[in-house]
């Protein structure tokens, strides 16, 4: 990803990693645009307060651990050296960091497939049992349930996708990738590539992976 300056960076970042209905989190006080490119796309923000012993500020590791480990916190925001306090990390600091993080994201990822295990049963839909609505995925929702799937988007605006090897690639009316047949191009987890699957903007084909399990990833120009 390219960008013209830092704060496009950071909106474009949090637009690109994290669904509506996730979170961030940064270490305060801190940057106001990390915060501010949060609120532009409409993500929760989860603080983790630094320790200040007379102005001199530390990292709370088992706070930090705490709040990693909530599944929906997909992104984790941080500068070296720290603005506003200064502080330039010291590598066993940021080594701490990086242990605590890693080790909340693991045991929230184990949380999560335990869960999508005992919870995951083929539908006749071809999906799995979730919420199945009758509304359409936009841009704006950001997130939809049909066909006993769960619907997201990725924008080849930030995700190029050269080597998908999509026959006939087009941009339809709709703003959906699409192959020479007119198939929208999705990704999948749970099937083979070229399967065909039913969506909520029309018939779509696996042409990617890696997507969360039970989940339709639908490839846009949005």
């Amino acid at each position: 990803m390219t960008s013209p300056g830092i704060i496009p960076a950071l909106f474009e970042l949090v637009e690109y990693i994290c669904k509506p209905d996730e979170k961030v989190l940064i270490l305060t006080p801190s940057y106001a645009y990390f915060k501010h490119a949060a609120d532009h796309s409409h993500i929760e923000l989860v603080c983790s307060d630094l320790l200040n012993d007379n102005g001199y500020y530390t990292m709370d590791y088992a706070d930090i651990e705490a709040k990693a480990k909530d599944p929906k916190v997909k992104l984790c925001i941080f500068c070296n050296p720290h603005n506003p306090s200064g502080r330039i990390w010291a590598e066993e600091e940021l080594k701490r960091r990086e242990a605590a993080v890693k080790k909340a994201a693991q045991e929230a990822k184990e949380k999560e497939e335990k869960a999508a295990q005992t919870s995951k049963t083929p539908s006749s839909g071809g999906g799995y049992d979730m919420p199945s609505g009758n509304g359409v995925l936009t841009k704006k929702k950001g997130v939809n349930y049909f066909n006993g799937h769960r619907e997201t988007y990725y924008s080849q605006k930030v995700l190029p996708g050269g080597g998908l090897k999509i026959p006939g690639r087009h941009i339809a009316s709709d703003g959906t990738i699409r192959d020479a047949d007119g198939y929208i191009c999705v990704a999948s987890s749970d099937y083979p590539k070229g399967t065909v699957v039913q969506t909520s903007l029309g018939a779509g084909k696996v042409y990617d992976t890696g997507c969360a399990s039970g989940t339709i990833d639908i490839y846009t120009d949005w």
